[in-house]
């Protein structure tokens, strides 16, 4: 039996799963410190892994594609996917990504209403549109929205 002055079993229950929740969001809190104050480190961490152990992280990625059936021949067929898209572009990628100005990862951006190529943007360009819905209203909604909150000197 629960003592008197702790309350009902459902006022416990409650009570503890609000503690819960605040001990969620202090954990929340103090990674996105972290990550904010240790991302360089991270990085270099990352770089140095990587230099130290080259020949695994190779042979883990041979390892990796066996495993998932990429092979050689389709390795050619990107290659081939890419040159036909490069043909129905009619111009080959641009040294850059005409929204972020990133110069790697460029894809084949379309139309999925006619199909008809747009550009070469990058991935997460390409992304952005795509969760945007290709609604150029709503990219720029978020582009004001954004331009007010950089006004505040965040």
């Amino acid at each position: 039996m629960l003592a008197p002055d702790v309350g009902t079993k459902e006022e416990l229950l409650q009570i503890l799963e609000q503690e819960k929740e605040r001990v969620r969001e202090r954990d929340r809190e103090t990674q996105a410190r972290y990550r904010l104050n240790s991302a360089d480190k991270a990085k270099q961490n990352q770089q140095r892994y990587r230099e130290k152990h080259k020949e695994k992280i190779q042979a883990y990625s041979v390892e990796y594609r066996a495993r998932i059936g990429t092979t050689v021949a389709t390795q050619r067929s990107v290659a081939s996917i890419r040159k036909k898209r490069i043909q129905l572009a009619g111009t080959s990628p641009p040294e850059a990504c005409v929204g972020c100005l990133q110069t790697t990862d460029l894809v084949f951006d379309h139309c999925h209403t006619s199909n008809r190529f747009r550009g070469w943007i990058c991935n997460s360009c390409n992304k952005t549109l795509g969760f945007a819905k290709d609604d150029s209203q709503t990219l720029r909604r978020l582009a004001d929205y954004l331009d007010a909150f950089n006004l505040l000197d965040c």
